[in-house]
């Protein structure tokens, strides 16, 4: 009898799910009418729709990766650049590496390093073995500096569709609009248009 009793059904994106739901439409019409709709997780939709975009930046955004995991390797690394910091007084702080399911984590990372670009690159080419061309160049950070602002309305918005405390339905169309300017606004960026198009096509 659950066929008269249910009203909703939460599951994630798995294709699986989705044959489930195609299935149960039939069975469950009778009782919720046309009404019924499968809405995908937007979270989840977000996240595919960005790492399609940062697919096209993985050479800058390995050389941040191998940057980071040089001064965590090593307390003593670690340590010398705290010396180092609070000998130019600026604060010293930790820098994680990002996790290849979350998109936001690489967001995260580099909006971490950024600000902190004098003292760590001088740092890294002083203490990183000798590279041609070197490890971090002032086109890394000029993409880093580039991708954050991008990248800033789409961590937002994961932020605010990832609430748990209140419905985030009735958000999601104000979020789909401003997304859908924003990849409109840096289709022709000379910099980002190889990002933005194949983001556009993820996205429509």
């Amino acid at each position: 009898g659950l066929e008269t009793k249910t009203f909703s059904v939460t599951l994630d994106n798995a294709s699986a799910n989705s044959s489930t739901i195609a299935r149960l439409n039939p069975l469950l019409n009778g009782y919720v009418g046309d009404v019924f709709l499968h809405q995908r997780c937007a979270c989840h939709i977000l996240n595919l729709i960005v790492k399609s975009g940062l697919k096209r930046l993985l050479p800058y955004l390995e050389s941040f990766r191998t940057a980071i995991s040089f001064l965590n390797s090593s307390n003593q690394r670690i340590a010398a650049y705290k010396g180092y910091c609070i000998a130019l007084g600026v604060r010293p702080r930790k820098f994680g590496l990002d996790m290849d399911v979350r998109w936001n984590s690489t967001y995260l990372m580099l909006k971490h390093l950024v600000p902190y670009r004098n003292t760590f690159n001088v740092f890294i080419q002083t203490h990183y073995p000798r590279t041609d061309p070197l490890l971090l160049t002032d086109d890394h950070w000029y993409v880093a500096e580039k991708i954050l602002i991008f990248l800033e309305l789409f961590y937002d918005s994961t932020c605010v569709l990832s609430g748990v405390y209140y419905p985030t339905s009735p958000l999601m169309m104000h979020h789909i609009i401003q997304i859908a300017k924003h990849l409109c606004s840096y289709e022709n960026d000379p910099l980002l248009r190889n990002v933005v198009v194949p983001m556009k096509t993820k996205f429509l």
